[in-house]
């Protein structure tokens, strides 16, 4: 079985490919951070050393966390993307424990990544093939790990701790005080390597490549925010609207909103494509701040609820090199399609990608045999109207003090798709 691995989990970026148990080749990068820029092209030189291409991978996997926000959505993103177009398996693997099978001598192996603050993310595994979690992988502050360790000593024989990871060295008087012998990892052993994750992945069950979550072990800053501002009550309303929706659609034909994820290349930027769910939400109002000089016109709630209308809505992302660069939302019935949002990174413009996902969304508004696509533009964005009107729109109306956040006008702007349609009404949205 070819497995390739991936490890984005903390600065060290890995790469392997592995035949069964054993690594064909592992490349590493360290103390880098733009493992986006990198990831990709260490995987297609791996590939092209190898002589194989992507389909020739039986199963991918890759560190699912703890580790570093970002970097964790990046190999993610990767691979779940690769299992799911190429219809291949995909394994996650606890980073905790990809550092455990690193120590091959018999030890309780306390794995831990510095969260600062004398906060660890960190568990505790009796080495081994298949390191045993002992010690559960969590969030603790490190007198709270302490006691853990104590704790399982306390009922276990244990000869030896090493450990590895980064920042336990720095509770070294603590540590002492266990009176166990210990040691730290070596260089190799406290970074992660994609290789051992591989040999990892063997005996782990894959799961659907939509199930593949991070274990960030603690809320996100982002889901802080989310909850400080919304709470329990927007989420009933967002589950009262949801019941709303489904009983008012019965009785509305059946508008087609599937759609499968794939690879494309436009303009020589490889791109891929799926439709967006709740994870992406973090990405989408980063995105947002650099197309609108900081502003978030669509918050995270007006993200959320509009992802969660299925059987009328499409939102797409696109991401090159695990870098959101581009999404196009749209909602859909049987006279119009109402293109919602669209937004491209300002290193991504001028690319035709814009133009591209505009397209899509025509094409598929055809096939849903929509009378017409409808948007709003600002009257001060005259590089989206020239694009607009190179793919067919026309100005329809004037919508005064339509944008809330600066309260710009916008021209409403519509593209017929059946000609005997045309100037038939004009659009309220």
């Amino acid at each position: 079985m070819k497995i390739l691995s991936v490890s984005t989990a903390t600065n060290h970026l890995s790469v392997a490919l592995n035949e069964d148990q054993q690594v064909i080749v592992e490349k590493n990068e360290r103390d880098e951070r733009n493992h986006s820029e990198h990831l990709d092209p260490l995987i297609e030189e791996i590939l092209k050393e190898n002589k194989l291409t992507l389909n020739d991978i039986d199963r991918f996997a890759v560190a699912i966390g703890p580790g570093s926000y970002t970097g964790l959505r990046i190999g993610i993103t990767t691979v779940k993307m690769f299992a799911s177009i190429l219809n291949k398996e995909v394994v996650g693997i606890s980073t905790l424990q990809a550092l455990a099978k690193g120590v091959k001598e018999p030890a309780l192996v306390i794995t831990g990544l510095d969260a600062r603050n004398d906060n660890y993310f960190a568990a505790g595994y009796i080495s081994g093939d298949i390191p045993k979690n002992v010690i559960p992988d969590g969030h603790y502050n490190i007198d709270v790990l302490i006691k853990a360790i104590q704790e399982y000593a306390a009922q276990n024989k244990v000869d030896k701790i090493v450990f590895v990871g980064s920042g336990l060295e720095k509770q070294d008087e603590k540590i002492k005080a266990l009176n166990i012998p210990y040691e730290y990892g070596t260089d190799e052993q406290n970074v992660i390597h994609a290789g051992l994750i591989g040999q990892l992945a063997i005996d782990t069950q894959p799961v659907d490549p939509d199930k593949l979550l991070p274990r960030y072990l603690r809320r996100t800053q982002a889901e802080v925010d989310w909850h400080k501002k919304t709470g329990s009550h927007s989420n009933r309303i967002v589950i009262m609207l949801k019941k709303f929706n489904q009983f008012f659609h019965q009785s509305v034909n059946q508008i087609d909103m599937s759609f499968t994820p794939f690879i494309t290349n436009v303009n020589g930027k490889i791109l891929q494509v799926m439709q967006a769910n709740d994870d992406n939400i973090p990405d989408l109002l980063v995105l947002e701040q650099q197309v609108y000089s900081g502003r978030t016109p669509w918050n995270q709630f007006s993200f959320a609820t509009e992802l969660r209308k299925r059987n009328n809505s499409l939102y797409l992302v696109a991401y090159h090199a695990s870098n959101l660069v581009a999404f196009i939302g749209a909602r859909f019935s049987p006279e119009e399609t109402h293109i919602t949002n669209i937004a491209v990174s300002p290193l991504y413009q001028h690319q035709h990608i814009g133009h591209y996902l505009m397209e899509m969304m025509i094409n598929r508004a055809r096939e849903n045999d929509s009378d017409c696509v409808t948007l709003e533009v600002r009257t001060d964005n005259e590089i989206a109207q020239r694009l607009y009107r190179s793919l067919g729109f026309t100005s329809n109306f004037i919508r005064k003090n339509y944008y809330q956040d600066t309260h710009t006008d916008a021209i409403n702007m519509v593209l017929w798709l059946k000609p005997h349609q045309i100037r038939r009404k004009k659009f309220t949205f």
